[in-house]
């Protein structure tokens, strides 16, 4: 997930939703998605771990059947506050 969503923002596919469109918040995508080509399983355990966090309560079959546009949603969240 985390390197799908950061060749997004580096080919400009940041553009539309989830991804914000708050100004300089496309800027700071870009730093995360160079960060993340650099070291991705770094970035892949800082979205797991926050993927994780943010359902705490839910139960595991809940997590695990969790659609791609879900975790989309909660990726470009993790990519502004890794930054």
């Amino acid at each position: 997930a985390v390197i799908i969503s950061a060749d997004k923002v580096m080919r400009g596919n940041d553009d539309g939703a989830p991804f914000s469109q708050i100004a300089g918040d496309h800027d700071l995508r870009v730093v995360w998605a160079k960060k993340t080509f650099e070291a991705p399983e770094a970035e892949g355990v800082k979205f797991l771990m926050s993927l994780l966090a943010s359902n705490a309560t839910a139960s595991v079959a809940t997590i695990t059947a969790a659609s791609g546009i879900e975790v989309n949603n909660r990726q470009q969240t993790t990519d502004l506050e890794s930054n």
